[in-house]
């Protein structure tokens, strides 16, 4: 059957008829500008509180020692120029109130500001140096507290120049850096060893105007001692292990006590009139050990 042709009329009708029209409820209309109608735009935030924290926190040090200390307007400046103007107002604020506090205080800001910036400037560089390891700084400060312990539990809290207990204070803090290096963080023992020399040599940099050449040579010296006598970090035979086979920290103690009776430490004799370094001999070790 065929289909008959359709006319320049009905054409003409389908083209102009007007579509339809959806009526849309009051909820659907919301719905419809929602989504398809982007929100307004917001005025500009002054600083988020995160930012506002740390921005302040860290300029509010500089211009704290801006004005505590001639040294630290490199930091204000490197601050200003950074481009933060919204921190550096905020830590200009938090430097004014450092300045109140160190009046208040009799100057303890400003000996604490010398500590941090002077006096442990090459401690605080070694950690910048490496910012996927946020673990150092901690890490350090724990080592350097427990070395300190372990050096009053053997031989008390007199400490004569560049005498055994600074010795082995310096052995055990190289060698348990790197200890825990490996254990807790997974560092190779080449990592760990290269850590514990570095962070040893930033100490003794901050550290110099303190010591002399026969102190910086003895503790550098020893500090190599305690990387060696750490190794892999695995406990030998007879001596106490962990579940995954380092030597405990106890059994290092003693590793480290064994080597100065075996004369693998060195000292620096102030008995004569010109220091003469020497290795450790049985009769440094301590008489309770």
């Amino acid at each position: 059957m065929s289909v008959p042709p359709v006319t320049a009329a009905a054409r003409a009708a389908t083209s102009t008829a007007p579509a339809a029209a959806t009526p849309a409820t009051p909820a659907g209309a919301d719905a419809a500008i929602s989504s398809t109608t982007p929100d307004l735009p917001k005025g500009p935030t002054f600083l988020s509180i995160p930012h506002a924290l740390a921005w302040g926190a860290g300029l509010g040090l500089a211009a704290g020692a801006l004005l505590l200390r001639s040294k630290g307007a490199g930091f204000g400046l490197a601050a200003l120029g950074s481009g933060a103007w919204k921190g550096a107002a905020v830590g200009a604020g938090l430097g004014a109130a450092l300045v109140g506090v160190d009046r208040v205080t009799g100057g303890e800001v400003k000996r604490q500001t010398d500590v941090i910036f002077l006096d442990r400037r090459a401690q605080i560089g070694f950690v910048m140096r490496h910012p996927t390891k946020p673990w150092l700084g901690p890490m350090g400060l724990g080592v350097a507290s427990d070395a300190r312990a372990a050096q009053e539990h053997y031989f008390g809290k007199r400490e004569p120049l560049d005498g055994a207990q600074d010795a082995y204070r310096h052995v055990y803090a190289a060698a348990l850096f790197s200890l825990r290096a490996m254990r807790d963080h997974g560092a190779s023992p080449d990592e760990a060893h290269g850590l514990a020399i570095e962070a040893g040599q930033a100490h003794e940099t901050d550290g110099q105007d303190n010591n002399d050449r026969w102190s910086r040579e003895m503790d550098v010296a020893n500090n190599l001692t305690g990387t060696q006598l750490i190794a892999d970090g695995h406990a030998a035979t007879g001596e106490e292990a962990d579940a995954a086979g380092f030597v405990t920290e106890a059994a290092l103690r003693v590793r480290v006590l064994d080597a100065l009776r075996d004369g693998k430490l060195q000292v620096v004799d102030r008995s004569a009139t010109v220091p003469n370094p020497r290795a450790t001999t049985p009769e440094d070790a301590p008489k309770a050990a």
